[in-house]
This record gives C-alpha cells, sequence and structure tokens, in this order.
C-alpha cells in the first residue's frame, strides 16, 4: 500500500471475523474491516483504497453471503448509511438501509409501493444488486435512477444501465461498482391497507424460511419457476454435507445445521445445482456471495 496510514483515519480493524456477520455465520477473518455509517465516508474510504490498489469489497445486512474459511484478502466495508428522505412522492435514500425499515417508514408516511418485499432480510443496496424479485415484480422495477461508486467516483445511473440476469445486475456483481443511494417511486397508500399487505407478504415469507438456526438462500429463481420446487422435486431436502444441511421447508436455503465451515456450504450448493441439471436440465445460478477465500 502506498499510505497503510489511512487505514487508522476510518478505525479500520486488523483480522476481523467476518463470517460471523452474516446470516448464516460461517467463514473467517478479512484482514481489513471498516462499517461506513454515512455517505461521504463510505466514498472516501472506497477511493482511498483504490488509490492504495488495496482489494476491497462492500457489504450490508450479510444475508447473501458467505465469506470463505481462509477468509478475505483485502477490506470488507460494511455500509450502514441509512438516509431517507420523501421528495415529491419519491424516496430517496441510502444504500445501507435495510429493506424492511424502509416499508415500515414508508408506511408511517402513508406510501406504499413496496409492501410485498416485507420479510426481505438484505439492505436497499442488497436488494438492487441482487435482483430481487416477487413474483413479476422486481425491487428495481421502483427504483428510478441510483448513484454508484465507479472507477474512484460517484455516478448516476438508471436501473436500465445494471444490465439484469437470472443473477441479479452482472454489471454490480463484478465487484467494482458499488450503491451508494436510490431513488424510488412510491404511491399513496392508507397505513392500514399497507400494514395489511405487509403482514400478507411476510406470512409468505415466513412460510418458505427455515426456523431456529442460520441460513442462506443459494439460487435465483428461474424464469417462470421457484428454485425451491426444482430442488424440492429432485429430493434435495434434508441432504448433507458436513455441518451444512439443506432445509426440507424450503431446498433453496442451506442451514448452519452444526458447525457448518464454508467449503460445506459451498460443497452442498454445487451438488444441489449438478444434481438439478443432471435429473431436470435445468441450470440454476447461484445469487448468494461466495466472499474471498473458501
Amino acid at each position: 500500500m502506498k499510505d497503510p496510514g489511512f487505514l487508522a483515519r476510518y478505525g479500520v480493524r486488523v483480522n476481523e471475523p467476518v463470517g460471523k456477520k452474516t446470516k448464516i455465520g460461517t467463514g473467517g477473518n478479512a484482514d481489513f474491516y471498516a462499517e461506513a455509517d454515512d455517505m461521504a465516508t463510505l466514498r472516501d474510504l472506497l477511493a482511498d483504497a483504490a488509490e492504495n490498489d488495496l482489494p476491497v469489497t462492500v457489504v450490508g445486512c450479510g444475508s447473501r453471503i458467505v465469506c470463505g474459511d481462509h477468509g478475505y484478502r483485502g477490506l470488507v466495508v460494511r455500509c450502514r448509511a441509512r438516509r431517507y428522505e420523501l421528495v415529491d412522492g419519491d424516496v430517496v435514500v441510502e444504500a445501507g438501509l435495510p429493506v424492511h425499515e424502509l416499508i415500515g417508514r414508508l408506511t408511517e408516511e402513508e406510501r406504499g409501493g413496496l409492501e410485498i418485499f416485507a420479510g426481505y432480510a438484505g439492505s436497499i443496496g442488497g436488494a438492487i444488486a441482487e435482483g430481487a424479485a416477487r413474483g413479476t415484480l422486481r425491487f428495481a422495477d421502483r427504483v428510478k435512477r441510483l448513484s454508484l461508486f465507479s472507477g474512484g467516483r460517484v455516478v448516476d445511473v438508471t436501473p436500465a444501465d445494471l444490465k439484469y440476469g437470472d443473477a441479479g445486475s452482472a454489471r454490480l456483481g463484478e465487484g467494482k461498482e458499488w450503491v451508494l443511494s436510490a431513488t424510488l417511486e412510491t404511491v399513496r397508500r392508507e397505513a392500514a391497507e399497507s400494514t395489511r399487505l405487509i403482514a400478507e407478504a411476510t406470512q409468505e415469507r415466513l412460510r418458505g424460511e427455515p426456523a431456529g438456526k442460520p441460513f442462506v438462500f443459494v439460487f435465483s429463481d428461474p424464469p417462470r419457476q421457484r428454485a425451491r420446487d426444482l430442488l424440492g422435486k429432485v429430493g434435495m431436502g434434508g441432504e448433507r454435507e458436513g455441518g451444512a444441511m439443506v432445509s426440507e421447508k424450503n431446498p433453496n436455503a442451506i442451514i448452519n445445521d452444526d458447525g457448518a465451515t464454508a467449503r460445506d456450504v459451498y460443497n452442498l450448493a454445487q451438488r444441489m445445482k449438478a444434481r438439478v441439471k443432471m435429473q431436470l436440465g435445468i441450470k440454476l445460478t447461484e445469487s448468494v456471495v461466495w466472499l474471498g477465500e473458501r
């Protein structure tokens, strides 16, 4: 690094156990770890990391990340920027705000349009990058424009620029650009109606979530199909690899059942994908992000 002293300016921690900060709760340490509570800090930190040729990745809630057992050789930045503002019926929101929290705030303001995503475990940035969808509605369909950190500077784009496919945004999936904030379209809706829609969406989500243990959803849904149905059809529910187990309730989820390693989770995911391909001829695309060395 040209200027190792920049790490101290941001309170960067060394050899931080990142795996424990993810929803699956497995994996190793990052060489460096920092938290950015506002966009200015995040922008400056990313710019300094690039100037010092330090590999960097940005995480939000950690709901779809599996950190490798050997950790991450670089800087992991947790985005905790959560500023929120209503502007002429649109909401301008920073990438670190959890989706469920945004929906709750909108309900208080009698604004709606996102209730179907109630129960989504990730942040705004994660939902956009992942291409989170409920039925035919993609989260990005509510996005009007975004600010990205790209090439050392802030650029404004639209969802059409993100190149969505089965695995979410191909552009953001390269790990070289990061969502800073987004402007989303909302609709006028009474709080009671939003509350009803949120309850329905949450119950639907809970019916598909394993209970009681850490887990991660593994694959994106293919067009007009659900990954969980395909995996159930080929009998993956209950299959194990070391301490990792495929949920019987939702075969698209891998549970950290008994001290699973990241390698356990990865190997089990590959078996899941291979069996669906072999028996049904359908290629599943991973939505989970494999961070660092497994």
